[in-house]
């Protein structure tokens, strides 16, 4: 049996099978597949292993697949990225028997299960911006700003000077920042992911209730001799209009991604009724036993704790 039937027997007994037992099983279980001497490997033994080998990671692909298919679809556009993506890898010499065998039948199977899902999981990201945008807002609070960040006082204060003056940031930046800074006049998201920021300036930023330059210079407050001091000016605080930057700044912030597909999860009420995945989950992952939110905030009490 390849890999792709393996995973096909299991999907059916992940996603089907929950008993009340609390162990999922599947059709036939007992019809040998094979035999070595005289031990027999039946559908059950197959089932067994691949849930234990691959099952948790399994379910949530799975269970991921139909979710994008339900937010994102496969509009002509996705697939045509997916498309693009496949003519990049198939210019590859021995690519097609590569994929013929881990069990794909032809390129275009390669593509629709395997590419079109990736090209789907960027676009679920992207709407979740959109579906969750207060709880983005909540806990992210997004701003357009422009920070520079200098390596004196005497610096701060001229390029505070410079912005208040309405000189363009870059050129501010580009004149006064300190040689490397991260922060430089560039326009940028900043969110409450920037924790190498001044708290006191974060505050500022994200308190703003205009825009404008603010009126101070801020330091990172460190007892040290090697201080940093900081100017920002607040470009907008427009969610919707910022939106395509705060994608590109927060996409990959590994809380958005965790949020992202628990935000998911919940909307279509994933339940786990095999025990062996719901011990998994709750040890490793308990936010994605949505429907039991007391494991989630144990793990985090817990956490705390230690």
């Amino acid at each position: 049996m390849n890999l792709k039937k393996a995973f096909a027997l299991s999907a059916v007994g992940l996603l089907l099978a929950g008993c009340s037992t609390g162990e999922t099983t599947i059709p036939d279980s007992s019809e040998v597949l094979m035999t070595i001497g005289d031990k027999k490997i039946t559908k059950g033994t197959e089932y067994t292993l691949v849930k234990d080998s691959y099952g948790p990671s399994m379910a949530i692909t799975l269970t991921n697949r139909l979710i994008y298919d339900k937010e994102i679809g496969r509009p002509e556009d996705v697939i045509q990225e997916a498309q693009q993506q496949l003519d990049d890898y198939a210019s590859g010499e021995g690519f097609e028997d590569q994929i013929k065998s881990i069990g794909f039948e032809s390129l275009e199977d390669y593509r629709d299960r395997a590419l079109v899902p990736g090209v789907q999981s960027v676009r679920l990201q992207e709407k979740y911006f959109t579906d969750a945008k207060d709880e983005i807002i909540q806990n992210f609070d997004p701003v357009l700003a422009v920070i520079i960040q200098t390596d004196s006082e005497d610096n701060a204060n001229k390029a505070l000077e410079e912005l208040k003056n309405g000189t363009n940031p870059g050129k501010v930046g580009a004149t006064y920042a300190a040689q490397g800074a991260s922060y430089n006049g560039v326009e940028q998201i900043v969110s409450t992911a920037d924790t190498t920021l001044p708290t006191t300036l974060l505050n500022a930023i994200q308190d703003a209730t205009k825009e404008g330059v603010l009126d101070q210079v801020f330091t990172n407050d460190t007892s040290t001799d090697d201080k940093e001091y900081y100017v920002a000016s607040v470009i907008s605080t427009d969610y919707d209009a910022n939106l395509k930057k705060i994608i590109s700044a927060l996409s990959s912030n590994q809380t958005i991604q965790s949020d992202c597909q628990v935000y998911y999860l919940k909307k279509y009420n994933f339940e786990v009724h095999d025990q062996f995945l719901f011990d998994y989950y709750k040890a490793t992952n308990p936010e994605y036993l949505v429907t039991r939110p007391d494991l989630a905030e144990a793990a985090k009490e817990d956490s705390s704790a230690n």
